[in-house]
């Protein structure tokens, strides 16, 4: 009789485990967040006019174009100098597939060679809710002037892309913040910004911030915005098909006017039709 009671809830009992098992195996991992672009982390500053092979002498060129481009530069050194390691190495994520890691958290490891030495990444993706995740960056060299596990940057984006927000170090001998990064994209207006604020106090650049921003809009559809303080700021505006384009900045030219220069980035005393 015991028999008889028992064998029948042995075997449901071994039925529903199968049945448990089998719906756990079929589980499907979950995709990974699609990387958000490039353009999200590195602030364009190659796309500025430039003279290029025009073979005019320098001083015809020591006016609006001049001080725009210069202002540029400076940026365009300090970035070179302490962003350009991470930033590759981000890139090359593009190029690898995702590990699912559980806990809806994903890695992209791989590694890079820039500069005669090579790095290797570890990009961390972590769901945080349906409307955004975070990345972050590791990086590890080896050798004599080598470090590990290095958090290089890390971020908060939206799973639209709309939005990112960067929080990116200086470098493996000095961790402290360097840089804060803002982007913002709006798919249907073809619009985009991304700025760059400079948190580290020992930079020369502390707490100013380059912007760059593109806006079909506008004839001049491409804009720099360069703070150094708050009574300090230029602003640059060009048009991304004729190179003519326009600066504006109040300490260095004394009022509050635009100055402009054209396609052959000469001065011209108004905008070219």
């Amino acid at each position: 009789m015991t028999k008889k009671i028992f064998r029948p809830v042995s075997y449901l009992l071994i039925l529903a485990m199968g049945l448990a098992m089998t719906f756990t195996s079929c589980e499907k991992t979950p995709d990974a967040m699609d990387l958000p672009p490039k353009e999200s982390l590195s602030i364009a500053l190659d796309v500025f006019p430039s003279d290029g092979s025009n073979q005019k002498s320098a001083d015809a060129f020591a006016g609006n174009w001049l001080y725009s481009a210069g202002n540029v530069l400076v940026w365009n050194v300090v970035l070179a100098a302490n962003v350009a390691i991470p930033v590759f190495a981000y890139a090359e994520a593009f190029n690898n597939t995702p590990v699912y890691l559980g806990d809806d958290t994903w890695e992209w490891a791989y590694s890079v060679t820039t500069g005669g030495a090579t790095y290797v990444a570890s990009l961390i993706g972590e769901r945080e809710n349906n409307e955004e995740f975070t990345m972050k960056m590791y990086l590890t060299k080896s050798g004599v002037e080598g470090f590990d596990s290095f958090l290089w940057f890390s971020g908060l984006i939206r799973y639209d892309h709309t939005a990112a927000n960067w929080n990116m170090n200086l470098n493996p001998s000095d961790p402290d913040p360097f840089m804060d990064i803002a982007y913002h994209k709006d798919f249907e207006a073809g619009t985009a910004d991304i700025r760059y604020t400079c948190v580290d106090a020992m930079n020369d650049l502390y707490e100013g911030f380059i912007e760059y921003g593109v806006d079909p809009e506008f004839d001049y559809d491409a804009y720099y915005t360069i703070s150094r303080s708050v009574d300090d700021v230029t602003y640059i505006e060009w048009n991304t098909i004729s190179a003519a384009g326009r600066v504006a900045d109040e300490l260095h030219f004394g009022d509050d006017l635009w100055h402009y220069w054209d396609a052959t980035l000469l001065d011209v005393a108004y905008p070219v039709e």
